[in-house]
């Protein structure tokens, strides 16, 4: 395990070269961008994976505009939405 400022880990597959200050700043940048995305970006990823019968039944939040801005909202109506659709799954 690589320790890196402020005691932050990189990940564990990362080799470094010597002397690689850039390196290091790059891979931190990397990580924290992965890190910082916002609820829209993982919203609309997640529309884009879901199953027409799920889609469907969120129409009428977004037509009412009531639908969930946060992530895990979100995420907690999906799985609601699911388990009324498949109760023999759930």
């Amino acid at each position: 395990m690589i320790r890196y400022k402020q005691n932050k880990v990189l990940d564990p597959g990362v080799t470094l070269p010597r002397n690689s200050k850039t390196f290091m700043d790059k891979e931190m940048t990397r990580r924290e961008q992965r890190r910082n995305y916002s609820d829209k970006v993982h919203i609309d990823k997640m529309k884009e994976v879901i199953p027409d019968e799920l889609q469907n039944t969120l129409v009428i939040y977004e037509i009412t505009n009531r639908s969930p801005k946060t992530w895990d909202d979100y995420l907690k109506l999906l799985m609601q939405a699911y388990k009324a659709l498949h109760p023999d799954k759930a």
